[in-house]
């Protein structure tokens, strides 16, 4: 615009507006070529973008909606700048196309094992729709498993202590579910099973017998009957059956027993006043049932595993303060065993 308003006024000189006319298409080249090098160096960057989100993409596993959202965003934010997105377009279709398909595989998973009361095979699909982030699907599968255990936990309560044993283990399970998603029902769900089986449980141990008594030859005079019941042979040869809460047998592990109590370490951070004791002679087992060893520990050392487990599964949500002691009731004397 100023070398034509030069030229119309002619108060400049031709040969300097020829000067200004070359400067001009001079810096005319360069700018238009600046232009061109800024668009190429926009596309060169915007296809590596597009290739850290195919590389991101290709080593998702599973296949998320996530990730494909984010690919499909780059490669719409490549084609503003004409980079090729031939390849990422492809890939993007076939992990669509995967997706699609674990998904529909994840949710009839979870959807069979819902209708059977599968609880492994529930837990396998919740895991599966975890890892493809549908949280839809999970939060419907917590509502059914809400529903399914209030209806169980209540129809319970009428049924004789034999004809409730089997439900237990899988509404325990049920609740473990729940508990692994961080439900907030759980609580209440924990503690109806804990009055389920009742709020003073009493069990039985048989302890295999030693050494000694097998060279004399000796006979065990209990004898598990059922889950729930002993007979104990007099010495007068009658028989007398006595029923408990649970009985295990001579060949019961620390494990067995154990998984009697566990659900106990839960209630105890619920708030509720805990107590397992063992009772009985001299030489019944009393020590072996409690502490166990090293290789087979007992209820005592499993418990304290059981309590830092829980507060490392629960850190996030509560702070934990642990305090012990350790007493022995010896004759009518109370001691501190922590005090030197």
């Amino acid at each position: 615009n100023t070398i034509e308003e030069a030229r119309k006024l002619r108060f400049v000189n031709r040969g300097e507006i020829s000067k200004a006319e070359a400067v001009l298409n001079e810096v005319t080249a360069d700018l238009k070529r600046i232009l061109v090098e800024k668009r190429m160096q926009e596309q060169r960057q915007a296809e590596r973008k597009l290739g850290v989100e195919c590389d991101i993409a290709r080593a998702a596993d599973p296949t998320t909606q996530p990730v494909l959202d984010g690919l499909e965003k780059a490669i719409i934010a490549a084609k503003v700048y004409n980079a090729s997105c031939r390849d990422a377009e492809a890939l993007l279709a076939t992990l669509r196309t995967n997706y699609q398909r674990a998904t529909l595989l994840a949710r009839e998973e979870l959807g069979r094992a819902m209708r059977e009361q599968d609880v492994q095979g529930i837990s396998s699909g919740i895991d599966q729709c975890q890892r493809l982030l549908l949280e839809d699907d999970i939060a419907a599968a917590m509502r059914q498993i809400r529903n399914t255990l209030s209806e169980e936990l209540v129809s319970a309560r009428d049924l004789s202590k034999q004809d409730r044993a089997p439900l237990l283990p899988r509404l325990e399970a049920l609740i473990g579910i729940l508990r692994a998603l961080g439900d907030m029902q759980l609580r209440q769900f924990h503690n109806d099973l804990q009055d389920l089986k009742g709020a003073l449980r009493v069990f039985c141990r048989v302890r295999p017998m030693n050494k000694r008594e097998t060279t004399k030859g000796d006979e065990l005079a209990v004898n598990p009957v059922d889950p729930f019941t002993v007979s104990v042979l007099a010495n007068s040869g009658q028989t007398h059956n006595f029923s408990y809460d649970a009985i295990f047998g001579p060949s019961s592990s620390q494990a067995e027993v154990f998984t009697e109590v566990h659900s106990l370490v839960q209630s105890a951070f619920d708030g509720y006043n805990v107590t397992v004791f063992s009772y009985g002679q001299t030489g019944a087992g009393k020590t072996w049932t409690l502490y166990g060893s090293g290789a087979e520990p007992g209820i005592s050392p499993r418990t304290c595993e059981e309590i830092f487990r829980t507060i490392s599964r629960d850190s996030d949500r509560f702070e934990f303060d642990v305090t012990a002691s350790m007493v022995e009731l010896y004759l009518t004397d109370l001691r501190d065993l922590l005090v030197r």
